[in-house]
């Protein structure tokens, strides 16, 4: 097992240890089960981050000058009443809205998986020192994390439906000259559409568990506007 440098493990499968790593299957289970209980009649594309937050229990805190002071964009506290504040920076929640939805995302996939440790913190400094010490000790939790919110964000069953869609309609106008530029287009429209940055979609589409661009590419090779049933 792989050892920081102060000797302590920075992964961790031992079920006694406060803080451990989840299989994709869970995140992706954690996922349904948050879309599910926020939205009970169906989730509307894009997703409303919010309301899963608020769903949650959590309230959103923008901060002015979080980013410039403090070097994060998003933290998670309890307060002494016992109430969970989502801190993100004013900046980025008025003129990032990719990043800001991902940052909300992101710190609701802690409060889901890491909520034992995140009542440590009881304010803004110290949830900003425990999310480093964290970040430091357990690599994984930022990854687990991200990859909870990804799909949060760009559930999968609506994106296959939705990646179909898209790559029919650019193979349509463009053909099949360029793969690379086909897919390029593809994700650009999945961008705007679920209002993610163009790297969290590009992650969401590359995952192993996805396969959506090995799936445009066995479709482009058979000069094919259907994508195969595993897309």
């Amino acid at each position: 097992m792989k050892k920081s440098s102060d000797g302590s493990p920075n992964t961790s499968r031992n079920t006694s240890d406060p803080v451990r790593e989840y299989k994709v299957w869970e995140l992706q289970k954690h996922a349904d089960d948050l879309l599910d209980g926020a939205f009970p009649s169906g989730y509307l594309i894009p997703v409303e981050i919010e309301n899963i937050a608020y769903h949650l229990s959590l309230d959103i805190l923008p901060v002015p000058g979080l980013r410039r002071t403090c070097d994060v964009v998003g933290a998670l506290y309890r307060d002494a009443a016992g109430a969970y504040w989502v801190v993100v920076d004013e900046y980025m929640m008025d003129n990032r809205e990719n990043r800001y939805r991902f940052t909300v995302a992101e710190e609701i996939a802690h409060f889901v998986l890491h909520r034992e440790q995140i009542e440590q913190a009881k304010d803004i400094a110290s949830a900003i020192a425990l999310q480093r010490r964290l970040k430091k000790r357990y690599r994984f939790t930022e990854s687990n994390a991200r990859r909870l919110a990804a799909e949060m964000l760009m559930p999968r069953d609506a994106l296959r439906k939705d990646l179909a869609k898209a790559y029919a309609e650019v193979v349509a106008v463009v053909g099949f000259r360029n793969f690379e530029a086909i897919a390029k287009q593809v994700t650009d429209i999945l961008t705007r559409r679920y209002v993610v940055s163009h790297d969290a979609m590009r992650y969401q589409l590359r995952t192993h568990q996805f396969q959506a661009y090995e799936a445009m590419q066995k479709a482009f090779r058979r000069r094919s506007g259907d994508l195969l049933p595993e897309a």
